[in-house]
Formats: structure tokens, sequence, C-alpha cells
């Protein structure tokens, strides 16, 4: 450690300054990896502590004990922006004499607004300009440094990238504090990995894209899988990769799947990639590797919007349903397509028919996300033009609101819309396609049985298609079970109504894998009712002692079929799905099941007395 000015250590305190949702994000907390990114490139030169607000019970008390000299806060996210300035204030109250920092996406974007709850703003890539700054370089010469002078406000020109990240240090993962649990509390651990930075392109409506346009940098293979054997031996067995578009360099990627194979790392990994055809070796080699969850974005049924959002897709016919399959016969497991809707030149026919649309690409699971005309971006300069910004507040970029004047729709219809579209994709297929992840977790990661099926109970709101923090769908939750099994699931094609292949995963990860030979030859079938109505059966057929078939039907089996049959009424079903609280979840459980064993003895009476 050296000395800096004087005789004086500085001191830096790096704060993550938000809290999420439990209940957001598959239920995650994750690292705040560029924070310890920053830190890596200090320890030389200062004291360095880093303080996550979404474990500090009193963050303020946990910084006085460390006194800082300087504080550095991670304005990332726009929709936490304000809470993030309010936790600004309350810092400088505690902390009058420390040199306030802030950096990070939204700061990049909007400066003036982080300025005036700071004394600094770093804007881009923060790890060298950070360095500098602490070791007294004058303000002039900081690349993105931002500051008032005079009552001048001083914007010195962003960092020029590095070619390769390789030039940067590793984060300081090892300044994690003990109570800081990152993953799905106390289940397993979890850890991000960043292997490059910005994207190949340049959509419109991104936001990481605008500070570097279409500027790709990466890590070299060797880098990034020494990266994740470091990960791996603390435990980790699931990992986030941070990358706007892992799949810019495909020939690198490559090269990362032959080195986790050759190295035979057991390691799961959810990433975010442009899709791409062919090249259907490396794809394998992705799954092999443990690239089992891949997210990308579809977009819009619409080839105008493609091109107004700027998402240069190739010009073939089919291209991300041909994406799909090819991802799928990989053995990829979980493919996520994402949509924007409710922009002002979508209609609202195309917004309807958007998740009969995407069902028929064949992902595993869609997120339809509201246009959002995030700050620095050439579609929120676009629609500022046209006057058709709504004014909303930061905490309202949530992706589930609307953000943006529509000619035809407000917020409650487009939120119907937005019901519909989930409804319309969600079919039984569908569904139980989304236990791949939870499956590969107990079979690949080995993580136990027991940890993933309470993973599952707290992640069940998946089911509603709505992973986002910004739970506004709750109260259609019961309305949403009524009209899937009313208007929805009647009108799924038949090769959607099979879920067959999902199955033997299913009862392996449950533990019934004698249920095959104990119903040998017979069909067990669960039909949602109401009154004396049956809606829906979902059936599992077995022969030879194994599932020859698993089906759901719009109404019962036929009377020939021979059949086990269990009986679920719908308004309880609806009640428990809706409820959020985990003691009436236990609850309406155990009603079900009573219910159904009831309704199979009362069935048993009436054969044997009449």
């Amino acid at each position: 450690m050296s000395v800096c000015q004087g005789e004086l250590i500085k001191k830096v305190a790096l704060v993550f300054p938000t809290k999420i949702r439990h209940d957001a994000f598959y239920g995650f907390v994750l690292p705040p990896l560029g924070l310890e990114r920053i830190a890596a490139h200090l320890e030389d030169i200062a004291l360095v502590e880093i303080f996550d607000l979404r474990f500090e019970k009193n963050i303020i008390s946990a910084m006085k004990k460390f006194a800082p000299t300087i504080i550095g806060i991670n304005i990332k996210t726009t929709m936490h922006a304000q809470a993030n300035y309010r936790l600004a204030v309350h810092i400088r109250e505690n902390f009058p004499h420390a040199t306030i920092v802030m950096g990070g996406l939204h700061a990049t974007h909007c400066y003036q607004e982080a300025l005036q709850y700071s004394d600094y703003v770093i804007r881009g890539d923060g790890e060298l300009s950070f360095r500098q700054f602490v070791e007294g370089i004058a303000p002039d010469k900081i690349a993105g440094l931002c500051y008032k002078k005079d009552d001048e406000l001083i914007t010195n020109p962003l960092a020029t990238p590095a070619e390769s990240l390789d030039l940067l240090l590793p984060p300081a993962r090892h300044l994690r504090k003990k109570k800081y649990y990152y993953g799905a509390y106390p289940l397993f651990r979890m850890d991000l990995l960043e292997s490059s930075r910005g994207c190949t392109h340049y959509c419109t409506f991104c936001s990481p894209a605008a500070s570097y346009p279409a500027c790709y940098r990466t890590h070299s293979p060797r880098y990034v899988v020494d990266e994740i054997k470091r990960i791996a031996q603390t435990g980790v067995k699931f990992c986030w990769l941070t990358d706007d578009q892992l799949g810019g360099d495909l020939p690198r990627l490559e090269q990362i799947c032959d080195l986790l194979i050759a190295e035979k790392i057991t390691i799961l990994f959810f990433a975010f990639i442009r899709p791409f055809l062919g090249q259907m070796e490396l794809k394998r080699k992705m799954a092999q590797a443990g690239f089992i969850m891949l997210s990308y974005g579809a977009e819009s049924p619409n080839p105008s919007q493609l091109l107004r959002y700027g998402k240069n897709h190739p010009l073939v016919d089919n291209f991300i349903a041909n994406v799909n399959r090819e991802f799928k016969e990989a053995q990829i497991v979980h493919i996520g397509n994402s949509y924007v809707f409710g922009d002002p030149k979508d209609s609202k026919e195309a917004i309807a028919n958007i998740g009969i649309f995407a069902r028929q690409l064949d992902p595993n699971f869609i997120e339809p996300l509201y246009a959002q005309p995030y700050p620095g971006t050439r579609y929120r300069e676009e629609l500022k033009k046209e006057g058709l910004l709504l004014d909303r507040p930061w905490s309202d970029f949530t992706e589930a609101r609307q953000l943006v004047a529509h000619p035809q729709l407000d917020e409650e219809e487009l939120k119907k819309l937005r019901v519909k579209i989930w409804l319309d994709f969600l079919t039984p297929k569908k569904f139980f396609s989304q236990m791949n992840v939870p499956i590969s977790l107990y079979q690949r990661a080995k993580i136990s049985r027991i940890r993933v099926l309470l993973f599952m109970k707290r992640v069940e709101k998946i089911i509603f298609g709505c992973l986002l923090e910004d739970k506004i769908y709750r109260d259609c939750y019961r309305q949403m079970v009524y009209d899937y099994f009313h208007h929805h699931l009647p009108n799924f094609p038949k090769e959607e109504m099979d879920f067959t292949l999902a199955i033997p995963g299913i009862l392996n990860l449950l533990g019934l894998n004698f249920i095959p030979k104990w119903f040998n030859g017979k069909t067990i079938s669960l039909e949602i009712v109401e009154l004396k109505n049956v809606l829906a059966s979902f059936n599992l057929c077995f022969y030879q002692t194994k599932i020859s078939k698993a089906y759901a039907l719009a109404g019962n089996l036929p009377d020939e079929v021979r059949s086990i049959k269990f009986k679920i009424p719908l308004a309880l079903l609806a009640s428990r799905l809706a409820t959020e609280s985990y003691l009436l979840q236990s609850y309406f459980d155990v009603r079900i099941v009573l219910q159904t064993i009831f309704s199979k003895f009362r069935e048993g009476l009436r054969q044997i007395f009449f």
C-alpha cells in the first residue's frame, strides 16, 4: 500500500446504492461486478471497501466505521436513479468532507443530473479514470470526468476504449463481505462474468451501445476461462454473463467453449447473444460447455419496426424461428426471445398478435417489454423531436410501464395487451419446457433436489411471464388463470398441447421415477373443473414402464381411455396461483391435494355402489 497526499492514506468506499425486490429476476441477487472491477484498480494506492445496500441494514453506520475520504456511487439503472440520489444526499449529510464521485450507465448519460448530488461524474469505462482521480491527477487530464469549476460545467471527452479488455485487472471478488450472499439465498451461489463489452451493432433503443456505438471489446479466451475456473473454485454452479453480445466474435466464443470442455469445468451460464444461423458445431459446443440459457431480441413481427430499431437481422425468411430451432437441436435448453411493443408505430392489431407470432417461432420463453426511451439513445431523441415522450419519472423505467405516447392505446389498454401476449404464447408445451432450467441445475450442476425445488417455488410467478421488478400485473393473476382455461388453451394447436419430452426430466427432478412402473398401461388425468364442467385435462400415458405420451386437452378424456382421474377446481387453482403469501400458498397446496384425493375417493365409491 502506497501513501497518498503526504502521510494520508486515501480510503475509498464504493457503494452499490440499490435495493432490489426479492422476487425479481428469478430471485437472484447478483454481485456489483462493475464496482469490483473499479476496486481492483485502486487496491495498490488506497484502502478500498465495497458497501452493498442490499445487505446492509444501516449502510451509513457501516461506512462510518470505515471513514472514507472518497465515495464512489454506482448510478447504473435508470429505474433506481432517484432512489440512488436520495441515498447520495443521505451520504453527503453524514460525510460532508468526503468527495463523492458517481459513475455507471445512467450517470454517464445524465451526468448533469448526477452532478447535482455529487462532486464529480465519470462517464463511460471508469477503471483507469477512477484510478487517476484517486492518484490525484489534474481533473482536466482525466478522460470522461465531469465537474463544475467556477459554475462552469467541464465535460472531458470519453476515454478511448482499450482494444483488449485483458489490459484491465480482474474483479476484486475477494473484497466481498461474508454476509454478502450472491445468488438465490440460501439455496445456491451465483456469480457474474464479463467476457466482453459493447456490441457489434447499434440498436436505436440500446443505452449501453450509446456510449461507445458498435464498439465491441473482448477478453481473450484464456482470460475468460481462468476467470471461470476462479469462480468455480468458490462453489458457484451457475454464472450470469454481463455481456451485451456474447457472440460478437464467434471464433473467440468457440475457443472459450473448447477450453471449458477440455478442462472439464462444470458450471452453467446464462448469456445475451445476437442470433446467428448455421455454425452448428459451435452451437453444440456451447451446450456442452454449459451455455444452456440464451436470450436474444426478436423485437417485432413487423420488418419496418425492425428497421426503426436498427436490428439489422439478415433478410432471411423465418430467421428467428430457424435460429431458435438450431439452438434447440444443439441442446441449448432455454431460449428466450424479447419483444418491444407500444411504440407509436405499433398498431393495436400488431401488438395483439405478438403472442401468437412468438409462439410460432418456438422459443421457451418470451419477454414482451414496453418501448423504453432510455437516456442517451437515438430512440429517445427521435421520440423527443416528435413530442411523443410521456412525462414519467425515472422510477417508471421498469420495462413494464408506458413511457411513450401511443395514438390508440393508454397504459391500461397496453397492460391488457401485454397479458394477452403472454397467454397467447404460454401453451402447455412452452410451460413445461421452462422446467429445463431447474432440471439442468439438478442434473448438470449437481445442485441438490431440495434446493432446486425450493428455488422453483420461489420463482413460481414466472407462470405469469413477469420476471421484472415492477409487478403491476398482480391484480391480473386470478383473471389470467380463468382466461387461460376458458379462452386460450382451447385454441392452441395440437402440437402445442404435447409436452411428452419434458416429463422424464421432471419426474427425475421430483424423485418420481417409479411412477411409470406403478401406472404401467394406464393414463393419469388431472382435470381442471368449474362446477361440473371439465375445462381441460393434463394427461400422462404410460406404456412398457415408460412415458408414451403427455398432452393437454380442452375438455376431458374420452370415456374409453383407461384413466385414473383427479380433479382440481379452477377457483381453487386460481386462488393458489394468484396469492403472494407463502402461508396462503401452503394452505391452498394442502386444499388442492385433499381435493384431488377426495375426488378420487368419491369416484371410487360411485363405482362401487352405482
